[in-house]
């Protein structure tokens, strides 16, 4: 299988953003609950790549009992508080999404 470089450079890039921003702001812990519909997880992830964002982790699962609703948990570095809650009210206006909960750790 033949592999470029880039997501690896993406992924170095990201580390070092993640790593030099971490002195000035905190990560910020982004929890949602959203609707299981195929297209809302690229509609999340999308709103971060747009910003040249990538988070540090990430975690979805389908809630029981019918697996109609989607729980979301990501990490971001390297953002100011205002810029992450605007990224937070962006993801209010996703069609589907529910619930958008922020928090942040040092």
């Amino acid at each position: 299988m033949l592999m470029t470089h880039e997501p690896q450079q993406a992924v170095a890039a990201a580390r070092r953003q993640a790593q030099q921003s971490s002195s000035t702001h905190p990560v910020h812990c982004y929890s949602l609950k959203a609707a299981a519909e195929p297209g809302l997880l690229p509609n999340v992830i999308g709103l971060f790549a747009k910003n040249g964002l990538v988070p540090l982790r990430w975690h979805s699962d389908l809630l029981a009992p019918h697996n109609e609703e989607l729980s979301i948990d990501f990490q971001v570095a390297g953002l100011a508080q205002q810029r992450a809650e605007y990224l937070a009210r962006c993801m209010e206006q996703i069609y589907g999404v529910h619930t958008v909960l922020i928090s942040q750790k040092y």
